[in-house]
């Protein structure tokens, strides 16, 4: 793709090293247009550190670029007063004129992710507009991630309780049955000592079970951060900002 093509979109940069380590590739000029938003897909530490980091960064980058692709992203941003007051084509951009002007494509040869508006149809809203759809995916990004954090705390401090009351009321068989079995002395109740030395060791076997359940949990609310982590999303360059700097 030639940049004299009317283009205005987002990149996410996306490559790997050598090493297998994820890292930023630089970008041709002829690669994209000169007025795309550049956005940096940095993978959480957990794919950086497999073996095969790859395509687990690649499945990272087909989301975003169908959550940016979406129509609804835009209509979301056009939702925002303080875009469209500045926008030449509001009503066109609302009836959806824009929508099928978003589209995405993997840069050959490379794992570069473009989306862009094309400014043959958005004409002079398009950086606008792209810039605008970049923040907002950034937001719901982040909205999500927390979303997905409060929802698998909760889950796991479900499970922790659960597991707290369930040891409670082991650990309370336990010491009656030992009582019951002190308290046994005479041969009669030899028949019912066996069961209840069978019964108390089953019931020593479930607590130790529950522990190591419990132990898991807790191992996993220290570690929550780390098992909900997608990654993080970087801007590197916006036409937009860099209007603003061109004038300062």
């Amino acid at each position: 793709m030639r940049c004299t093509r009317l283009l205005c979109g987002l990149v996410l940069v996306l490559t790997t090293s050598l090493h297998a380590q994820p890292t930023t590739q630089r970008i041709a000029e002829d690669d994209v247009a000169p007025t795309s938003v550049l956005i940096d897909v940095v993978p959480p530490d957990w794919i950086k550190n497999s073996s095969d980091p790859m395509p687990l960064w690649q499945a990272i980058a087909k989301k975003h670029v169908i959550q940016l692709k979406d129509p609804a992203l835009l209509h979301q941003v056009l939702r925002n007063e303080d875009v469209t007051k500045g926008l030449k084509r509001r009503d066109d951009a609302v009836a959806g004129a824009f929508d099928k002007a978003i589209n995405a494509r993997v840069v050959p040869g490379t794992v570069l992710i473009e989306v862009y508006i094309d400014s043959s149809v958005a004409g002079e809203d398009a950086p606008r507009l792209a810039d605008a759809i970049v923040k907002q995916h950034f937001e719901n990004d982040r909205q999500l991630a927390q979303n997905q954090l409060l929802e698998r705390s909760v889950q796991l401090n479900n499970l922790k309780q659960k597991y707290q009351f369930r040891l409670r009321d082991l650990q309370a068989e336990i010491r009656e049955k030992t009582i019951d079995l002190s308290a046994a002395t005479q041969p009669a109740d030899a028949a019912e000592n066996k069961l209840a030395r069978y019964q108390l060791e089953q019931a020593k076997d479930v607590a130790t079970e529950t522990r190591e359940l419990l132990a898991t949990v807790n191992k996993s609310l220290d570690h929550i951060s780390e098992s909900t982590q997608q990654g993080e999303l970087r801007l590197l360059r916006s036409p937009v900002i860099e209007a603003v700097r061109s004038k300062l």
